[in-house]
């Protein structure tokens, strides 16, 4: 069975499709030939409620999908939360830690939102109603994407799992994902961060967390990473070599000069904090040096992926260093900066 939706004589209709026989259905929507995209289903930008219009066609879709499918009592459906709760705790062993608090920080957002409910409930007027929450809520564009990822993800696996007879998220466009701003430090900045942990201001718990800050923008070293951090295990053959805590990518460094400077400073010693704790620190630690970029372990990475790109190495290169599969990730530092551009307009005179 095939359902579209078509205009029919101006009409917005649902057409269904099973086998060689057709059903039509009329709605009270109404557009011109000029305003319908025929091959996508749907009103153009151009029709005065195209937004409205185009959430109701993707219902009206959803509903005859459901009411022309065969009846399936073999699905046993289940609990949002219970079972979203049980899959976090299933994938205990498989994803990273960071992962698995993002993800019941997602179940979080969603008791905020509704009580707990039954799996088959979940459908398009519930997620449009989240996403509505979210962005009342005042959440930002990629916060809300986080949490339509987690909750795809959920649905999908129910699908799969034979829980439900149908993934609401089949007819639901969330929102799309927007690569984020990535706040980086110059290099007088981190300059700046390296005299506070090598000095004598502020407490010795700052002046670590400052030491592995300044590691992190010569590594590019993930928080997780610097929390597990052993020496023995770590540091082999002259080379520092780790598999990444979030993507279980082999990071392979050569250990000399700078490196061993700098972690003689932390005496090969792990972090060892809390994140929200490292972070506070490092708020401290902004302040103290009059730095105006909000200071955590991402900015440290972010800055180490700028300094490799405003230094001319090849971007497989970066992304081999950063442990990142996805070169479109690695891309990111590779907006010419200002610095950049300044060298190489330099070679022209």
């Amino acid at each position: 069975m095939k359902v579209t939706a078509i205009l029919k004589k101006g009409t917005v209709t649902i057409r269904t499709t099973t086998g060689k026989v057709r059903k039509f259905k009329a709605t009270k929507m109404r557009a011109t030939p000029q305003e319908w995209d025929s091959k996508a289903g749907r009103c153009k930008s151009n029709h005065p409620s195209s937004t409205h219009f185009n959430i109701a066609i993707k219902k009206l879709i959803a509903e005859a999908t459901l009411a022309g499918a065969a009846p399936a009592p073999e699905f046993a459906d289940g609990y949002l939360f219970k079972y979203a709760l049980a899959s976090i705790d299933a994938w205990e062993r498989t994803k990273a830690s960071t992962t698995l608090r993002e993800y019941r920080a997602s179940v979080r957002k969603l008791q905020g939102y509704t009580a707990d409910r039954k799996l088959s409930t979940v459908n398009i007027d519930f997620l449009q109603g989240y996403q509505d929450y979210c962005f009342n809520e005042g959440n930002a564009h990629g916060t809300v994407w986080n949490a339509f990822k987690f909750l795809k993800l959920i649905m999908k696996k129910a699908h799969k799992e034979r829980l439900i007879q149908y993934n609401p998220f089949a007819q639901f466009s969330a929102v799309k994902y927007k690569n984020p701003e990535r706040p980086f430090l110059e290099q007088e900045d981190v300059a700046r961060v390296e005299a506070y942990s090598t000095g004598d201001r502020g407490t010795e718990s700052l002046r670590f967390a400052a030491r592995w800050f300044v590691i992190g923008c010569h590594t590019g070293l993930r928080y997780g990473d610097m929390n597990k951090f052993n020496k023995l295990e770590h540091i082999r053959n002259g080379r520092l070599m780790l598999y990444t805590s979030k993507t279980g990518e082999l990071v392979s460094i050569p250990f000399k000069h700078r490196l061993v400077e700098l972690f003689a400073r932390v005496q090969y010693k792990p972090l060892h904090q809390l994140n929200e704790n490292y972070n506070r620190y490092l708020k401290q630690v902004q302040q103290a040096c009059g730095i105006h970029t909000t200071l955590s372990s991402h900015v440290a990475r972010h800055t180490f992926g700028v300094y490799c790109a405003d230094q001319g190495l090849s971007i497989e290169v970066t992304a081999k260093l950063l442990g990142q599969k996805d070169l479109k990730v690695t891309a990111i530092y590779y907006k010419i900066s200002n610095k950049r551009l300044d060298k190489e307009v330099d070679l022209l005179f």
